[in-house]
């Protein structure tokens, strides 16, 4: 119980410090604020790269941190492009060059690049990064405005229960979505239910909020 609350409390603060919205994005579609940013997608990564070096992987280690550092310094250097692309061809590295180029193509405001990259990206198994994927594909859908595609990629990850990633993270984007399509008091009460079911949590905080704009609206 102890490590399960400690464990829930880490990926909490985790999510708050790379949850502030990546300006990129809100500017591109200003009518959906993303709780989970492109940020959090590196920092996902981040995190996979100490699992597999718990592992004593340090191969495979090493060549996570390389695309780390590639996609970093995308900004600065263009040309890393290529490679980031080139490692997507390649079973091993596949699933997370394709998430960091998602997340590079979010940045850029190009969605239909993200999302090619995204619904090719190898969801399976179901871990960190596949979550990460499903969600960020999930608010790439909805900015594209495709609400219940999204809405199908939440259901199904809210029916599994991940346990490598938080469900407050989930409902929130859900709500979003449910917000964005119109289903306001669908969305009103899973607002609410995250801050009665997530008290500590980041999200907790950002849905009292939203809940609270879509009942002054009413």
């Amino acid at each position: 119980m102890k490590k399960d609350l400690k464990k829930h409390i880490k990926e909490d603060e985790f999510v708050s410090d790379v949850g502030k919205i990546v300006s990129a994005v809100r500017t591109y579609k200003k009518e959906i604020f993303m709780g989970l940013s492109v940020v959090a997608a590196l920092a996902v990564l981040v995190l996979a790269v100490k699992w597999v070096q718990s592992l004593g992987m340090r191969r495979t280690s090493a060549t996570i941190g390389r695309m780390l550092s590639l996609r970093q310094e995308l900004e600065e250097k263009p040309e890393s492009l290529a490679q980031i692309e080139q490692m997507a061809g390649k079973r091993k590295t596949s699933r997370m060059a394709n998430l960091l180029l998602a997340t590079h193509w979010v940045e850029k405001g190009d969605l239909a690049k993200a999302r090619a990259c995204l619904e090719k990206m190898d969801m399976k198994p179901k871990d960190l990064l596949s979550y990460q994927g499903r969600d960020l594909l999930g608010q790439v859908y909805a900015l594209q405005k495709e609400y219940d595609r999204a809405l199908d990629i939440y259901k199904k990850l809210e029916e599994e229960k991940p346990g490598a990633y938080t469900l407050d993270v989930i409902l929130f984007h859900k709500a979003e979505v449910l917000a964005l399509k119109g289903a306001k008091d669908e969305a009103l009460e899973l607002f609410k239910k995250i801050q009665a079911d997530f008290p500590q949590s980041y999200y907790s905080l950002e849905a009292a909020e939203k809940a609270r704009r879509l009942e002054s609206a009413k």
